[in-house]
């Protein structure tokens, strides 16, 4: 398929609607719906198409693991929401398709990571307005970071660390970089709220971590709203819901 998950068990796809589930300890084989477009080629290995992934990953094994994978298959070009609508629709007899119903509903191109995708699920199911992947700048509009998301209510930053990001020396030099960035966010009146896999599972957690953050914001209101204006002229994104973002293109970086 191509597209990365949320680091579970490898399962795998099988046109064979005879075989039903299959476990094989390392991982687990599914009965595929038997339709031309289910399958692809990677060199000569057969895969299953990666908009089936995504929802298949959502009726196998729940909406976190649904979103990480729609999330991935997006931003990789690799599919769009109306083939995995189409992939839902064509589906209807399948248990659980609520829930495949509701990862195509939250997917979004904006996420670099399956923390990502999870950590905007959470910000969601809070009741935060969450813009994902806002650049930053100072009011010369010189560049000062493109953040993982910004509560625009609150005026707060949430950035999602991976546990591996500052190990060994290239590490450190990554932790001296990343503190002089969250320097200039400060600098410029955010709070900084910072989420590690483990705080992903607790919602009581991430609440305290962005209202502890809430308090030490500065910035006014208004100058929030202005840089979510020039975010949304920049990438042509519409609120949805809660969420400011784009299903049809992929935030540019700067």
């Amino acid at each position: 398929m191509g597209v990365p998950g949320p680091g579970r068990r490898p399962d795998a796809g099988s046109p064979d609607p005879d075989l039903g589930h299959r476990n094989h300890g390392t991982f687990t084989i599914h009965a595929c719906p038997e339709r031309p477009d289910a399958f692809g080629l990677v060199g000569r290995l057969p895969v299953v198409t990666p908009a089936l992934a995504a929802v298949g990953t959502a009726l196998e094994a729940g909406v976190d693991a649904g979103v990480c994978v729609a999330d991935a298959a997006l931003r990789a070009y690799r599919a769009s929401r109306q083939e995995m609508l189409d992939w839902v629709e064509s589906m209807r007899r399948s248990p659980h398709l609520s829930a495949a119903r509701h990862v195509v509903g939250q997917a979004s191109p904006t996420a670099e990571s399956a923390a990502e995708s999870k950590a905007r699920i959470r910000l969601l199911a809070l009741g935060y307005r969450v813009v994902p992947q806002v650049v930053l700048r100072e009011q010369d509009g010189a560049f000062v970071a493109r953040v993982d998301f910004l509560l625009p209510d609150l005026g707060v930053v949430v950035e999602v660390d991976g546990a591996l990001k500052y190990a060994g020396a290239e590490g450190r030099a990554a932790l001296v970089e990343e503190k002089r960035r969250e320097d200039g966010i400060r600098r410029l009146g955010y709070g900084v709220a910072r989420l590690v896999w483990a705080d992903l599972d607790d919602l009581a957690r991430i609440r305290e971590l962005v209202e502890r953050a809430a308090r030490t914001v500065t910035r006014a209101p208004e100058r929030v709203s202005v840089t979510v204006a020039a975010h949304q002229r920049r990438t042509g994104a519409v609120w949805d819901g809660l969420l400011l973002h784009s299903y049809a293109d992929v935030v540019p970086r700067a």
